[in-house]
C-alpha cells in the first residue's frame, strides 16, 4: 500500500488547474504558429512544461492512492520519468507529421522521438526487480523495431512529400519489420495462450508475416514508384523474393493449429445455439 504521502490532485487543485490550461493553451499556440509559419519552438516549450506539471501530480496522486501498486517515491518517479518519455515520443511524431504539411524543422521532432525512446528504454529495462535487465531486453528490442518500422514509414512519407531519397526509408522500414517479426518469433513460444509450441511453428509463421511483408511493401513501393521516387526495382524485387518465405511458412507454420484457433468449437457453437 502506498503510504509515503498523500500529497495530489487534491493537495494541488491550483496547480493542476494550471497545467491544464498551459497544456491546452500552447497546443492551441503551436497550431496558430503552425499556420501562421511563425516558430512553434515556444508552443513546444510551454507544452512540455505542462506535461511535467500534470505527469509529476498524477505521480503523487498515484503514490497517495491505497489501492496502486506503487509503493516508493522511486517507482512513482521512474514511472513519471517513463511517461516522460512517451510524451516526448508521441510530441515528436506530431512535429514530424506536421513537418510533412509545412515548416518545422524535422530535426526537432526526430530530437525528441530519439530522447522519448532513449527514456522509455532505459526505464523498461530497470523496472523489473524480478525479471531484470536481460529478461527485458528481448521485449525492449522487438519494441524497438517495432517503433523503427513505424517511424520509418513516417520517413517514408516525409521522403516522398518533400522529393527526397526513398532508399533510407525503405531500408529502416526493412530492418524494424524484421527486428520485430524476429522477436515475435521468439516470444510466441513461451506464451503459455499460445498455440505455437515449437521452434519449427513459430518460424513458419515469421517467414509467413516477413512474406506478407514483402509483397505489401512491394507493391507500395512500385506504385508510389511511379510518381514519386526512382526505387521501384526494390518494389520488384520485394515482390520476386516474397515467393520463398512465403513458401516456407505454408511448409513449417502449423496451419491446422491457426485454423482451429479462429474456427468456433463445436460445444460453443451449441451454446450459442442455446441462447439463441
Amino acid at each position: 500500500m502506498a503510504t509515503e504521502t498523500d500529497a495530489g490532485f487534491q493537495r494541488s487543485p491550483w496547480l493542476f488547474l494550471l497545467g491544464v490550461v498551459i497544456f491546452l493553451g500552447s497546443t492551441v499556440l503551436f497550431l496558430f504558429d503552425l499556420l501562421e509559419g511563425n516558430n512553434v519552438i515556444r508552443g513546444l516549450v510551454a507544452n512540455g512544461v505542462a506535461a511535467v506539471i500534470l505527469l509529476g501530480l498524477a505521480g503523487l496522486e498515484t503514490l497517495s492512492n491505497p489501492e496502486s501498486h506503487v509503493q516508493t517515491r522511486f517507482e512513482a518517479l521512474r514511472a513519471v520519468v517513463f511517461f516522460c518519455g512517451l510524451y516526448l515520443f508521441g510530441a515528436g511524431l506530431a512535429v514530424l507529421a506536421a513537418a510533412l504539411a509545412s515548416h518545422p524543422d524535422p530535426r526537432v521532432g526526430a530530437a525528441y522521438v530519439a530522447v522519448g525512446g532513449v527514456v522509455i528504454t532505459v526505464t523498461f529495462l530497470t523496472g523489473g526487480a524480478e525479471e531484470g535487465a536481460l529478461g527485458r531486453l528481448p521485449t525492449a528490442i522487438g519494441l524497438l523495431g517495432l517503433v523503427l518500422a513505424l517511424g520509418s514509414a513516417t520517413l517514408f512519407a516525409y521522403d516522398l512529400a518533400t522529393g527526397r531519397n526513398a532508399l533510407r526509408g525503405i531500408i529502416l522500414n526493412g530492418v524494424g519489420t524484421a527486428i520485430f517479426i524476429l522477436w515475435t518469433a521468439y516470444d510466441t513460444p513461451s506464451d503459455p495462450e499460445s498455440d505455437i509450441d515449437t521452434v519449427s511453428d513459430a518460424l513458419g509463421i515469421a517467414l509467413l508475416l516477413y512474406g506478407s511483408y514483402l509483397l505489401v511493401a512491394g507493391v507500395v513501393i512500385v506504385v508510389t514508384g511511379l510518381v514519386a521516387h526512382d526505387q521501384g526495382l526494390i518494389g520488384a524485387l520485394y515482390l520476386a523474393l516474397a515467393v520463398v518465405p512465403v513458401v516456407l511458412g505454408f511448409l513449417f507454420a502449423p496451419l491446422d493449429s491457426l485454423t482451429e484457433s479462429t474456427t468456433p468449437d463445436s460445444s460453443e457453437e451449441g451454446e450459442t445455439d442455446e441462447e439463441d
